[in-house]
């Protein structure tokens, strides 16, 4: 019947709307990666001087590390909190909208949060960390 070509149409709408929002998602993750990278270089050629002065004075690989994956870390977990915000508010405008046409509503996906809060995270942090890492060892 009827029923059942509209479920189709439906189910291939949702599946591009899908595609589409993953290469996005997927974009913007790259994206991430790159300015975080882009970024610590951009810092450590800004404080070479004073990144010389504390290698002279015996200063640890890590402590010279700290301030940079600081500066990554602190604006990744405001990225976290608010993906994980606009999810939240998303997610549930969307299950208002469905309601009238008769499906269930729903609540954000646990598992979808904490792959966004790691995401927001580690990617910034591991492109800050491979950053530190070559210039450390172009340094020497």
């Amino acid at each position: 019947g009827p029923t059942s070509s509209v479920n189709q149409v439906v189910g291939r709408v949702a599946g591009r709307f899908a595609t589409v929002l993953f290469t996005v998602a997927g974009l913007l993750m790259a994206g991430a990666v790159l300015f975080a990278g882009v970024w610590v270089h951009l810092e450590l050629h800004r404080n070479a001087e004073e990144i010389a002065i504390m290698r002279l004075m015996g200063a640890t690989e890590s402590t010279v590390r700290g301030p940079f994956l600081v500066a990554v870390t602190v604006p990744a977990l405001l990225a976290a909190a608010a993906s994980v915000v606009i999810t939240v508010v998303a997610v549930g405008w969307i299950s208002r909208l469905a309601a009238p046409l008769g499906l269930a509503a729903t609540g954000p996906s646990l598992m979808v949060v904490v792959a966004q809060v790691c995401c927001a995270i580690v990617l910034p942090l591991a492109a800050a960390i491979i950053t530190l890492e070559r210039h450390a060892t172009t340094e020497e």
